[in-house]
């Protein structure tokens, strides 16, 4: 069995070792594909976290529009990018409509 180390260096989770078979190179390419992809999705799930918590946290109202259409934007290319379901962001997006009302 050959043995394949999936995480990068960048990633500072606990690594991932799959075990495969040594002549499944397919298989291979597709976990080295999956890792990279899985930190790039992660970048951009932490960029979006981190500008609703600073939506939440802001007192004054032109920020906070502000933010709420920076937050639709990057919403809205994550979804295109398959990084978040479509009823996942409209969710999102309601509740943070909502919570800019009140």
């Amino acid at each position: 069995m050959c043995l394949i180390r999936a995480a990068l260096a960048v990633d500072n989770l606990s690594s991932k070792e799959f075990f495969m078979p040594r002549r499944n190179l397919s298989a291979e390419k597709r976990v080295r594909q999956s890792a990279k992809r899985r930190l790039a999705h992660r970048a951009v799930k932490t960029y979006i976290k981190n500008r609703i918590k600073e939506f939440r946290a802001e007192k004054d109202e032109a920020r906070r529009a502000e933010l709420l259409r920076v937050i639709y934007s990057a919403l809205d290319k994550a979804v295109k990018r398959g990084i978040y379901h479509p009823n996942t962001v409209a969710r999102k997006k309601s509740r943070l409509a909502s919570s800019s009302r009140k």
